[in-house]
């Protein structure tokens, strides 16, 4: 269309176009219109009602309205409103024919659902019947608009603080959360600086190398503190940006003192002994590498002191854990005083503790420490009224002598601790080069031996027991051997000593009590004689207190008839505890077990000890049949054992019998019950069964 407006003349109201037509005044206000169609830089539509009910026909559209609405229909020309935007509410239609049909100028801020777009109508009639519309595209406006009033919902209801600071450190914006978790209102957080807040101390707030870092975002923790003075962990995520020229950081910030006082609890429980509260075994070897780096740095001497508390577990056992545990935590508190920034203390186990003294310049000032430690422990501890005196076994070794690493130094100084053990306690020693061998095979074996019975390292050999007269086995003694993948068949004599010393002989001796009751029970279900399997007991099995019910659980698990088994308990230790092991004997003999009483005649009992104990036979110790032929008073000894048991009606075995002399002797004083290598070693199960096919079949 060409329009005469810009190129006409204008003579009152009459407008002549370029072809000095005079255009009529009707149509002047329409041409107008119609001119800035195509012009104006909004989208515009022009719509007519006539003939379409309220629908509106599209007379006319112009470019930016296809390019803002999307819609590229080329003849657009008498299509209505609905057909070229589906789905527009009826609402529009509605207030769009109010403009029409009333000639007024109506302005509205609509969504529109199918174009997925905000828009500014204005729509205003010029000829009724015929209304222009003009849509503003407002969606991004409305995208700020809405921004930042979720912003402004998200800052003053966020849990975690959020700060808006400059490069400079001035606090220029804060939330809610802010003001709470600092105590300072929201205006004097205002007239603060971030450095006001942090404990630790900064130049500005942006060091300018690290800007780059900041643009990308960072995260990181540190303390905070409150008006009052108190203070807090918190984790800090910050981003810098660009704002109105300006470089602004936001700080988001959280407060994780819960978090990290847990992480501290469980840092704790993780290096630290919970009994004594000194650094575990963790801790020491993380230090320890740590120490020795920086001496071979600074070519300077540690010595590593391997303690262990002398018959600590024989306090722990006989006056019960918690008098342990005190002891341990008293001996702790000791170690401690003795702490400071070149001598360190540990628990690494049981009864044993390490100290580490570092910057030392001779071996002169390990002793002195080690002396010290002696001194301080063998001061009597007192608990609950409880006088408990003990004494350590310190050993010492050295870097660079001794040992370059933490491995070598450790297992030096804890064979010197043995060889001090082994050797009287109660004092110290340096690691000596090719230090005894027996001293490093105690180690192994005790390090070995608390894990043998869960690898299932143990096997029960037995020695039976004849009558002499009839060549008939009797019975037999169940013996615990110990086949260990690197130490080979360990004898019981390496082992039972350090399995009492250790507690270990309490679940051992369940162990052998339970196979040779098993056993038993399989040779009389083959069809083999009934006889009684005889199991040494330990002093310990009594002091437990519980062994009355695990031999009746393991009788009854087994199935075994309880006159089919003999427990032997030796005269010394029946004289030493009395009481104890008197008491237990009878209860386990009066569920109809056989006692026997090993190694008599060694401890000297007179009979009126002997007329309490609950013994069914005496065991004549080996000592006295070795020596018969040459010791006369040994025979005397034999012809006295021998006289007690017949006139206490007990019965009666000699043990050790290596020789026909020896068994021929034991005949004619009317002992036929013997057992020794002139009968048979101790053998395997099978080579045992083997001779019950043999001598009783």
């Amino acid at each position: 269309m060409e329009c005469g407006i810009n190129n006409g003349v204008c003579n009152g109201w009459d407008i002549i176009d370029n072809k000095g037509e005079i255009i009529n005044k009707e149509n002047i206000l329409c041409r107008f219109y119609d001119a800035l169609v195509e012009g104006i830089v909004e989208s515009q539509i022009i719509c007519d009602e006539s003939g379409k009910g309220v629908d509106f026909q599209i007379i006319k559209v112009n470019n930016n309205f296809r390019n803002i609405t999307g819609i590229q229909i080329e003849n657009i020309s008498g299509m209505t409103l609905k057909e070229i935007v589906p789905g527009i509410e009826d609402y529009w239609i509605k207030e769009l024919s109010r403009a029409a049909l009333g000639g007024i100028k109506i302005q509205m801020e609509e969504y529109c659902k199918p174009l997925q777009k905000y828009f500014r109508v204005n729509a205003f009639s010029i000829e009724k019947g015929k209304i222009y519309v003009l849509f503003t595209d407002i969606s991004k406006n409305k995208q700020v608009q809405d921004l930042s009033e979720k912003y402004q919902l998200l800052k003053e209801n966020a849990r975690d603080t959020i700060l808006f600071v400059r490069e400079d450190g001035k606090i220029i914006e804060a939330n809610r959360a802010a003001v709470e978790t600092y105590g300072y209102s929201y205006n004097e957080l205002l007239n603060m600086n971030i450095k006001d807040i942090r404990c630790s101390n900064f130049d500005c707030l942006i060091p300018n190398e690290k800007k780059e870092e900041y643009d990308k975002g960072i995260l990181f923790e540190t303390i905070h503190k409150r008006k009052d003075g108190t203070t807090l962990y918190v984790e800090v995520s910050s981003k810098g940006t660009i704002f109105n020229d300006e470089y602004i950081v936001l700080e988001m910030i959280r407060d994780i003192t819960d978090r990290k006082h847990t992480e501290e609890r469980l840092q704790k429980l993780a290096y630290y002994d919970p009994v004594t509260d000194l650094p575990n075994k963790k801790y020491f070897s993380e230090y320890i590498l740590d120490a020795l780096d920086k001496a071979k740095q600074k070519d300077e001497m540690i010595a590593v002191l391997f303690i262990d508390l002398d018959r600590y577990k024989k306090v722990n056992d006989t006056m019960g854990h918690l008098i342990g545990d005190k002891l341990l935590k008293g001996a702790a508190d000791r170690f401690k005083t003795l702490v400071n920034d070149s001598v360190f203390a540990a628990r690494v186990g049981g009864d044993e503790f390490i100290l580490v003294q570092s910057h030392i310049k001779s071996p002169d000032e390990a002793a002195d420490l080690a002396y010290r430690i002696l001194s301080i422990i063998k001061e009597p501890f007192n608990f609950d009224g409880e006088e408990i005196r003990i004494t350590t076994s310190i050993g010492i070794s050295l870097y660079p002598i001794h040992g370059e690493d933490a491995l070598t130094l450790m297992k030096n100084a804890d064979m010197s601790m043995y060889r001090v053990k082994n050797s009287g306690r109660n004092n110290y020693e340096f690691y000596i080069p090719g230090m005894n061998k027996e001293v490093y095979e105690s180690i192994v074996i005790e390090n070995n031996l608390h894990h043998a019975l869960e690898n299932n390292e143990f096997v029960l050999h037995y020695q039976p027991k004849f009558n002499a007269l009839t060549g008939k086995i009797i019975g037999m003694e169940a013996l615990i051997r110990w086949e260990n993948p690197k130490l080979g068949l360990v004898p019981p004599g390496k082992f039972i000593d350090l399995a009492e010393e250790t507690g270990l002989i309490v679940s051992i001796g369940k162990w052998v009590l339970k196979n040779a009751c098993e056993h038993n029970k399989i040779w009389q279900e083959l069809g083999f004689p009934p006889m009684r399997v005889a199991v040494n007991l330990s002093v310990r099995q009594f002091e437990d207190g519980n062994l009355v019910q695990v031999i009746k659980s393991i009788l009854e698990e087994t199935g075994l008839d309880p006159k089919y088994l003999e427990l032997e308990v030796t005269e010394t230790m029946a004289m030493k505890n009395m009481d104890l092991i008197v008491k237990t004997l009878r209860e386990l003999k009066d569920m109809g077990i056989h006692i026997a009483l090993d190694d008599f005649g060694t401890g000297y009992s007179s009979l009126k000890y002997l007329r309490n104990i609950p013994v069914d036979t005496l065991k004549i110790d080996r000592s006295f049949i070795n020596d018969i032929n040459s010791n006369s008073s040994y025979v005397a000894i034999i012809d006295a054992i021998i006289d007690i048991a017949k006139k206490l009606r007990l019965g009666i075995i000699a043990e050790g019998v290596e020789t026909l002399e020896q068994s021929k002797f034991l005949v004619e004083k009317k002992c036929f019950e013997m057992q020794g290598f002139l009968f048979s070693r101790p053998v395997s199960r099978d080579e045992f069964e083997n001779m019950l096919l043999k001598y009783n079949l």
